[in-house]
């Protein structure tokens, strides 16, 4: 091809090219526009809104990876302890609206959707506290009345439609870190689950599969037998706040802790107690225990304050309408307190010291297998107020 025939030739295409850019400016060529993916600001990135796909059934090519929010990353330091924000570093996949379950009837399993994790306190070779102290063949032992109650709790929570997960239903011993990490799994499991129907996958949720496993296999609150996995000591490390801000996902699920007390410099001291945990009361916990402020991970804040205090109170006065001869004798029955299982378990969940097994006036109502089952029936109809009242 000569020179003067492949210029002829560029000229031409170019005219075509000029002459279609025309007709596309105009609107008259007719050709679908093509779907761009929108341009991502960090913002948009940072904050996604999950939307349920219209099929239940989502391919696997539909699935994208769910993004954690960027103030996943610890603050830094700037003197006294750090608090993680009160934001979660999770987008809300779930959206439960336990609206639906006020008014709900007695006689209509009421608590259908609801899961109650109940903690039979100690067991195995721990049996609690017991009286009298020294002796072989103790009059009673406290990992026995937990386990009676938990189980009779759990029996009339059925009845009303919940759903319930033992944390144990035999004399067997489990560590503290051991029910925290059963609490975990629950959550964690179910949100993996859930994660593709709502058209996500994360690798760092699935992270914290084998280090929840860690822990439930261990079994030992030692430090030295790494038993308390990524939830030792003061503060949350960024597993441990994504642990928390997905049972924060889970308000439809409760933890509740069953123990008896002891006072033995006085018999006179009787009656319930019932203990939760606030993000103040968290922080300031931590603020006493941390030996260095400048390396102890940020403290959580996402915790349920009113969700607590709600569930704790409707125990108290449900326990005390159906046993009243159970009611503190002392200054407080409603007490914040830093318990681990309140502690490193962010669904709301409470710590319940049915009685005194040092006063033979709590030994005697904690031994009747009627006391029991009326705890039990209060438990019940605590968890029916909190979700129905």
């Amino acid at each position: 091809m000569s020179n003067r025939t492949a210029k002829i030739a560029v000229s031409i295409l170019m005219l075509i090219g000029v002459a279609i850019l025309a007709l596309a400016a105009t609107g008259n060529l007719n050709i679908e526009p093509q779907d761009l993916p929108e341009r991502t600001t960090r913002e948009s990135a940072a904050t996604p809104t999950p939307t349920p796909p219209a099929e239940s059934s989502t391919t696997a090519s539909s699935v994208e990876w769910l993004r954690l929010l960027p103030d996943l990353v610890e603050p830094p330091y700037t003197g006294g302890l750090r608090r993680w924000p009160s934001t979660s570093s999770l987008p809300a996949i779930r959206s439960t609206d336990l609206s639906v379950y006020e008014g709900r009837s007695l006689a209509d399993k009421p608590l259908a959707g609801v899961t109650v994790i109940l903690d039979a306190g100690h067991g195995g070779q721990d049996s609690g506290t017991l009286y009298p102290t020294s002796p072989s063949n103790p009059v009673i032992v406290e990992k026995d009345i937990n386990l009676a109650v938990a189980l009779k709790a759990g029996d009339r929570l059925r009845e009303l439609g919940a759903d319930v997960v033992m944390t144990r239903e035999t004399d067997e011993w489990l560590s503290i870190y051991k029910r925290i990490a059963i609490a975990g799994q629950y959550a964690v499991n179910h949100f993996i689950d859930e994660l593709p129907s709502y058209g996500y996958k994360s690798e760092a949720i699935e992270n914290l599969v084998p280090l929840l496993k860690d822990i439930f296999d261990i079994n030992s609150d030692l430090v030295s037998d790494g038993g308390r996995g990524f939830l030792y000591g003061y503060g949350s490390r960024p597993e441990a706040r994504l642990l928390f801000d997905i049972q924060a996902q889970y308000p439809e699920v409760l933890f509740i802790s069953l123990h008896c007390n002891a006072y033995v410099g006085d018999s006179r001291v009787r009656g319930l107690q019932v203990y939760y945990q606030t993000n103040e009361g968290n922080y300031k916990a931590a603020t006493r225990g941390a030996e260095n402020p400048a390396e102890t991970p940020p403290v959580y804040t996402g915790m349920d304050d009113a969700g607590r205090l709600r569930l704790a109170t409707a125990l108290r006065e449900r326990i005390l309408k159906q046993l009243p001869a159970l009611k503190f004798n002392g200054h407080s029955d409603l007490l914040i307190a830093d318990y681990a299982v309140l502690r490193n378990i962010n669904l709301v969940s409470v710590l319940v010291e049915m009685g005194f097994v040092t006063s033979p006036h709590d030994r005697e109502i904690l031994l009747s297998n009627e006391s029991q089952e009326k705890i039990a029936v209060g438990i019940a109809e605590a968890v029916y107020q909190y979700y129905c009242r």
